[in-house]
């Protein structure tokens, strides 16, 4: 590792302890920046709905999450374009959370760091669903 790439790793490694020892994250272009590797990946799909969130929290949308099915982590891992081990890349992970809201399926896809020790950072992939029973209206003709 070159002299400005030690002291910048450095400086991400002091400062990814924050006030009150609460770790504080660098941003991923600081981490691409100091030559990170990628460790853990952490897949988490959500529901439809959020109900942490109070305007969400109501019946109707209850029941919507008990009747959908969550999207599983095989295909949401099966579209990344990083593994645990490769460098972390910016343009990347830019492009996987592009890949992933091309999915019907999926209303949101973020991936973010959720922890950085010794040159190595967790990745956690958050994607949403979105309501998977859309009509959908096609038209076509088969035969001679």
């Amino acid at each position: 590792m070159s002299p400005p790439r030690r002291l910048l790793a450095a400086f991400l490694a002091a400062y990814s302890l924050g006030a009150h020892g609460q770790q504080t994250l660098p941003s991923l272009q600081e981490l691409e920046a100091a030559g990170a590797v990628i460790g853990e990946i952490h897949i988490r799909p959500q529901n439809i709905f959020d109900l942490d969130d109070p305007r969400e929290n109501n019946r109707l949308f209850r029941l919507a999450n008990m009747l959908h099915i969550t999207t599983r982590e095989t295909p949401i891992r099966r579209a990344l374009l990083f593994k645990r081990g490769d460098r972390l890349s910016v343009r990347r992970i830019d492009e996987t959370e592009r890949l992933l809201l091309a999915n019907r399926y999926l209303y949101s896809a973020e991936i973010r760091p959720v922890a950085y020790e010794g040159g190595v950072v967790d990745l956690e992939v958050v994607t949403r669903d979105t309501w998977s029973l859309k009509p959908d209206i096609s038209i076509g003709r088969e035969g001679g």
